[in-house]
C-alpha cells in the first residue's frame, strides 16, 4: 500500500473532499452490531469501498488467509478470550506489521485500560463515537508513522545509521504520546550493538510513561544480550507486571529461565501466558517445546495441536515435527511418521537449498528414531536409511565438523538404547575412524560406550581404526618415499595433504609432510622467495607434529637436523610460543 498516497485521500476526506479508495481493504472486527455498522457507514463516508466485517477472531483469521487487508479496526474487548489484543498481537506475530495499520476500538468515555498502554502493538486507539475527523487523524498519523517506519528500513539498507537515528527522533518530536520513534531509533542502536545507547533511549520512554510495558521488554532483550542476566530478569518481570496482556515479555522471561535451565520456572511462566491468550502461536509452541524437555508429552501434544489449527501454522515443517516428536514420546508411532512425512514433502517447497536441507535433517533424524522405537525388527532397520539421509542432508548445509560428529555419536546412542548394538558399532566405528589418533575423538567415544559398561569394546574399534589408519598411511608412504627421491616433491606433498585431509591428528604424517617440504626447499637454490615459502611450510608441519607428541617427535627433528631457532622465530611470527625443544 502506498502510504503517502492515503495519507493524502485522508486528508482530503478531513476537508470534506470524498475520494474513493477502492484500492485500500480494511477489515472490522467487532461483536456489537450497532457498533459494527456505525464504523462501517463513517469509513464510507470517508471514502472506503473494500470493508469486511468479523464478529469473531476466527472469522477475522479465515479472511485474513484469504486476501491481505491494508487496515484493521478491532475491538478490545471482544468475548470471553477472544480479546482483540490476541488478535492484534497475531497481527504483530506474523509480520502484518509490515503491511497493514491496525487500531483498537474502545466504548465512548471507556478509559484505556491500565494494565493496556496505549503504546502497546497498535497504531492508535478509537473511541466511540467514531467521528470523520477523529478517524482521518488517527489513519494520517499512523501513516506518517509507517512512512518513517519505511525510510528507516531504507536508510538502514544503506548503511546511514546516524540519519535513520535523527529520522526517528525528530518523528517523536515534541509530542511525548509517540514514542514509536525513539523505539525505533533504539531498534536502530540495537543493530550497531551499540546497546547502552539503545537502553538509554529505551528508558527515557520511562519517564513519561512509566508503566510502558514495551519499553521495559526492551531493556531486558538489550540486558540478556549482555549477559546481564539478573538485571534482564527484573526488567522482563516488569513488563509482564505493567501489562499481563503483553505476552513478549512473558516469552522472553520463559525463554531466559529455558536457557539457565530453569525449566520448570519457565512453564509456569507459559501457564500464565497461555490463561490470558490460550490459541497464541508463540507461546503454545515454547510450551511444548519446554514440556517435551521435562517428559510431559501430552501437554506437549495438545499445545501442539493448537497451533496447528492456526491456517498459518498447518503446514509449517518445523511444528509438524515438532508435533511429531510429542507423538512419538507418547508412543504414537504411526500417527507421528504420518507428520514427519508431510514435513519432508514441505520441505521441498522451501526455495533456500540450506533451509530446505536443515528441516530434512531434523525430520529425517526423528523419523529414523520413531523407527527405533517399534517392536518389529524390519521397522527397526529403516531408521538406518533416515539417518544416512540426514547426515547426506546435513552435508548440503553449513553444518560444522562439531555438528557432522555430534550427530554420529547422537546415532550411535540411539542405536545402544534400543538394543541395537551392532549397528551402534558400525556408526561409532566410522566416527573414529575419521581421525582415530584425535584424543578428543577417543575420549567421545569411550564416553558413549561408558553409558552401556562397553568401555573395552571402545578400546578395541579406537585401535582398529588406528591400525587401518597405519596401514592405510603406510602403503601410500611408500610411494612417497620414492617420489621423494625422484625429486618429484609436489606431488609427495599433494599426497601426504590428501592423507591429512582424513587423518589431521597423525603426527608422523606431519612430520613426514614436513620433511618432504623441507627437502622440497633446498632444492630451490635459483628461487630463494619459493625456497622460504617451503620452508616454512615444511615448518607448519613440524609445529603440528610437536604440538600432537611432544616426546617422541623432538629428537626425530634433531636427527633431520631442523634449525630449531628458525621454526621458533617462524612460531612466534605466527604469535605461539616457542614450543621446538629440540
Amino acid at each position: 500500500m502506498n502510504y503517502q498516497d492515503l495519507k493524502k485521500n485522508i486528508r482530503d476526506a478531513a476537508r470534506g473532499v470524498k475520494k474513493g479508495m477502492e484500492d485500500v481493504k480494511v477489515m472490522i472486527v467487532e461483536h456489537e452490531d450497532v457498533s459494527s455498522n456505525m464504523l462501517f457507514n463513517a469509513l464510507k463516508n470517508i471514502g472506503f469501498v473494500k470493508i469486511e466485517k468479523c464478529r469473531r477472531t476466527a472469522h477475522a483469521l479465515d479472511l485474513m488467509e484469504r486476501a491481505d487487508f491494508d487496515l484493521y479496526f478491532i475491538n478490545y474487548r471482544l468475548r470471553g478470550e477472544d480479546m482483540g489484543i490476541n488478535l492484534i498481537d497475531h497481527l504483530y506475530a506474523y509480520g502484518y506489521q509490515e503491511k497493514a495499520l491496525a487500531f483498537l476500538l474502545l466504548r465512548d468515555k471507556e478509559k484505556i485500560p491500565a494494565d493496556f498502554p496505549p503504546e502497546y502493538n497498535s497504531d492508535g486507539i478509537l473511541q466511540k463515537p467514531f467521528k470523520t475527523a477523529k478517524i482521518c487523524s488517527l489513519v494520517s498519523d499512523a501513516c506518517s508513522k509507517k512512512i518513517v517506519r519505511m525510510e528507516t528500513v531504507q536508510l538502514i539498507g544503506q548503511n546511514k545509521h546516524r540519519e535513520a537515528i535523527i529520522l526517528n527522533l525528530q518523528s517523536s518530536g515534541q509530542d511525548k504520546n509517540k514514542i514509536w520513534g525513539t523505539l525505533f531509533a533504539g531498534d536502530v542502536y540495537e543493530r550497531l550493538n551499540k546497546f547502552q545507547d539503545a537502553v538509554t533511549l529505551y528508558r527515557a520512554i520511562l519517564k513519561y510513561f512509566p508503566n510502558c510495558a514495551i519499553a521495559y521488554d526492551a531493556i531486558g532483550l538489550v540486558l540478556r544480550k549482555l549477559g546481564r542476566n539478573s538485571e534482564a530478569e527484573y526488567n522482563f518481570i516488569t513488563s509482564a507486571d505493567k501489562n499481563p496482556y503483553y505476552l513478549r515479555a512473558k516469552h522472553h522471561l520463559a525463554e531466559l529461565y529455558y536457557w539457565n535451565g530453569n525449566k520448570e520456572k519457565a512453564k509456569e511462566i507459559l501457564k500464565l501466558a497461555l490463561r490470558i491468550n490460550p490459541l497464541s502461536v508463540l507461546i503454545n509452541k515454547d510450551f511444548a517445546r519446554v514440556s517435551i524437555d521435562l517428559g510431559e508429552y501430552e501437554a506437549a501434544k495438545k499445545a501442539l495441536k493448537l497451533v496447528l489449527q492456526n491456517p498459518r501454522e498447518a503446514e509449517n515443517p518445523d511444528v509438524l515435527i515438532d508435533y511429531g516428536n510429542a507423538l512419538m514420546m507418547n508412543k504414537e508411532l504411526e500417527e507421528a511418521l504420518e507428520n514427519f512425512n508431510r514435513s519432508i514433502d514441505k520441505s521441498r517447497t522451501q526455495e533456500n537449498v540450506e533451509e530446505q536441507c536443515k528441516i530434512l535433517k531434523k525430520a529425517l533424524t526423528a523419523k529414523g528414531a520413531c523407527y527405533l522405537k517399534y517392536e518389529d525388527p524390519e521397522k527397526k532397520k529403516l531408521a538406518e536409511g533416515c539417518f544416512n539421509a540426514a547426515e547426506k542432508a546435513m552435508g548440503k548445509t553449513a553444518a560444522s565438523q562439531e555438528d557432522l560428529d555430534e550427530f554420529a555419536l547422537s546415532v550411535g546412542k540411539s542405536y545402544f538404547e534400543h538394543g541395537m548394538e551392532e549397528e551402534g558399532e558400525k556408526r561409532l566405528s566410522r566416527f573414529i575412524e575419521k581421525d582415530p589418533k584425535n584424543k578428543g575423538r577417543q575420549e567421545k567415544i569411550k564416553g558413549v560406550f561408558q553409558l552401556f559398561n562397553k568401555v573395552k569394546k571402545a578400546m578395541e574399534l579406537i585401535e582398529q581404526a588406528i591400525q587401518k589408519a597405519v596401514d592405510d598411511i603406510e602403503e601410500r608412504d611408500k610411494e612417497n618415499r620414492r617420489l621423494r627421491k625422484l625429486g618429484r616433491f609436489k606431488e609427495a606433498v599433494e599426497s601426504y595433504e590428501e592423507l591429512l585431509g582424513r587423518y589431521p591428528s597423525d603426527d608422523g604424517l606431519h612430520f613426514n609432510c614436513g620433511r618432504t617440504c623441507m627437502e622440497w626447499s633446498k632444492s630451490l637454490d635459483a628461487d630463494p622467495e619459493a625456497g622460504r615459502e617451503k620452508q616454512n611450510k615444511a615448518y607448519s608441519h613440524f609445529l603440528s607434529a610437536l604440538k600432537l607428541d611432544p616426546e617422541r617427535i623432538p629428537p626425530a627433528l634433531r636427527t633431520l637436523g631442523v634449525d630449531e631457532n628458525a621454526m621458533n622465530e617462524y612460531s612466534a611470527a605466527l604469535g605461539g610460543n616457542q614450543i621446538c625443544n629440540t
